[in-house]
């Protein structure tokens, strides 16, 4: 299902804290909102569906994109962190 958000960004803060206002539903890793759950300031929906606690996001211009070093780069990213994300490992 998708849904649509009448607000977004890319702060996990501003996201935490118009969540503790009660102005909707935001999606932060625990570390951000575990004080505020604990507390009973906000309540975990979902947990069965857990988000993982990092994911990055490549912001490249169209330019750039293809050029040799940028797709290296981005190669290295989508395998090393993969493997670190997966294993627990820190990146080589």
């Amino acid at each position: 299902m998708e849904v649509r958000s009448a607000f977004s960004a890319n702060d996990t803060q501003v996201l935490h804290d118009l969540a503790l206002r009660g102005r909707g539903v935001a999606m932060v890793a625990t570390y951000v909102a575990e004080d505020s759950i604990r507390t009973g300031k906000l309540i975990e929906l979902l947990p069965e569906y857990p988000v993982a606690e990092l994911w990055l996001k490549a912001l490249i211009p169209q330019t750039q994109a293809r050029k040799p070093t940028v797709r290296a780069v981005m190669e290295w990213l989508r395998v090393h962190m993969h493997t670190a994300l997966v294993l627990g490992e820190k990146p080589a």
